[in-house]
């Protein structure tokens, strides 16, 4: 039976759908095994087929680790610029000001409710500051990051959130320009940045447990020195071992 690999949709269906196209081989002859890489169509089907154990590895969001990590064989936090910790920048456009209290009664664009850097982190800096759901204009859905920047460009919305690798201007224009080109991004920029949260991680299920070497997985992504494509395809220096209550902050 071949290992299958589940990617979240938060880059969007033709991104996300590149690049498991170029890692199905690559990782596949370095696990010795073939592999198969699919899309979520949504973060519950991927919380679903996690929980279910319909596949054996998935990259997940913090808030979807946290529900799974107690049954699964093993999660591997993504390290970006040296810490398995991360925030998420409020973006808006630059015209309209950078400040979190006027964002009362404006229009609000998430990724997912299950999306920790598009959503659950900034909802809660959002409370912090005294602006719950019924204070804003509207709020809504769109699916991936880029569809939320697209609609702040677009006028759709007025904020939204992104992750970021750290709480900076240049750290937030980058990850922005990744979604639609520096020309286009120069028009928007932070209004808030929310608390840290544990990072993003690899889910290994144990629907496999003879099948998937976990050493050879671990020899690709940890190790002094970890250079791959699984690497690259995730945008992490490494990954990491998560300890047992890493997420626990992110349970309900």
């Amino acid at each position: 039976m071949p290992l299958a690999l589940l990617f979240p949709p938060s880059l969007g269906q033709v991104t996300a759908s590149a690049r498991a196209e170029l890692l199905t081989d690559w990782l596949g002859k370095r696990l010795g095994t073939y592999v198969t890489v699919e899309v979520a169509e949504s973060y519950t089907e991927l919380h679903q087929r996690i929980a279910s154990s319909d596949v054996d590895m998935a990259w997940a969001p913090p808030g979807i680790c946290a529900k799974v990590q107690a049954q699964a064989r093993v999660v591997f936090k993504a390290v970006r610029s040296g810490s398995s910790m991360y925030q998420a920048a409020i973006i808006g456009r630059k015209s309209e000001g950078n400040d979190v209290a006027t964002l009362a009664d404006k229009r609000a664009g998430w990724v997912d409710e299950l999306s920790t850097g598009g959503y659950l982190l900034a909802a809660g800096r959002l409370r912090a500051a005294g602006i719950t759901s019924d204070r804003l204009a509207s709020e809504e859905f769109l699916g991936s990051y880029g569809a939320v920047v697209r609609a702040i460009l677009e006028h759709q919305i007025d904020f939204g959130s992104i992750y970021v690798r750290e709480p900076t201007p240049e750290a937030t224009q980058a990850s922005i320009s990744t979604f639609v080109g520096n020309a286009r991004a120069e028009t928007l920029g932070p209004i808030a940045y929310t608390r840290a949260g544990p990072s993003d991680g690899l889910v290994v299920t144990h629907r496999a447990e003879d099948e998937l070497d976990l050493a050879a997985l671990e020899g690709l992504v940890s190790g002094p020195n970890p250079t791959s494509m699984l690497l690259s395809m995730l945008d992490a220096e490494c990954l990491v071992r998560a300890a047992a209550d890493d997420y626990d902050a992110l349970l309900d």
